[in-house]
């Protein structure tokens, strides 16, 4: 079920679950609650990058790591696809190995060491401390060679997609007809 909690460690607020189901909690952390409401209170409101459609898989296999030049245990998540528009588009290519962004290694299941909050997903990175406009530098094994650049964080307002995440202004289109509901997509 999804419903939005408070997450305390040590008596501290540490943010907002945003989802939840089979024994798997997404929490949007604190410090991106403050950023947000410092910009918003600003009136200088930038936004914050997103990754939401870039396509990867974890690196989790010794042999397929080889094969893209990784020497040792498995880590850094392999890039399918970054979609056009969005950040790392014209940077992270298809068979890229990503090992870290912005100082933090990624491990191969897309998490890295948070100095506060322990393990989080790798998108958060964008997040903390940036908005839009920014860069990170960005670590990756590219056709067997390492890799280093500084990638500008892009935002991908929702509405600009022929085919939305989702959809919070509305209610989907629907007609009904021989007993089939036909609505517009979303994910």
């Amino acid at each position: 079920a999804n419903a939005v909690d408070p997450v305390f460690r040590d008596r501290n607020l540490i943010g907002l679950t945003v989802y939840s189901a089979k024994g798997t909690v997404e929490i949007l952390p604190a410090h991106t609650l403050t950023a947000y409401c410092e910009m918003a209170k600003s009136g200088e409101y930038r936004g914050f990058a997103t990754l939401i459609g870039l396509s990867y898989q974890v690196q989790n296999d010794e042999t397929v790591g080889k094969w893209l030049g990784l020497q040792g245990a498995p880590r850094g998540i392999l890039i399918r696809n970054s979609p056009y528009g969005e950040t790392g588009h014209s940077f992270l290519k298809p068979l890229d190995l990503l090992l870290s962004m912005d100082g933090h290694d990624i491990d191969s299941h897309g998490y890295y060491r948070h100095p506060h909050y322990g393990q989080l997903h790798f998108f958060n990175i964008i997040t903390e401390g940036h908005t839009i406009g920014d860069t990170v530098k960005v670590s990756l094994l590219r056709a067997g060679n390492l890799v280093e650049m500084e990638m500008p964080l892009l935002g991908f307002p929702l509405k600009h997609r022929l085919i939305p995440y989702w959809r919070t202004d509305y209610t989907p289109a629907y007609l009904v007809a021989g007993g089939l509901v036909f609505r517009e997509l979303d994910y």
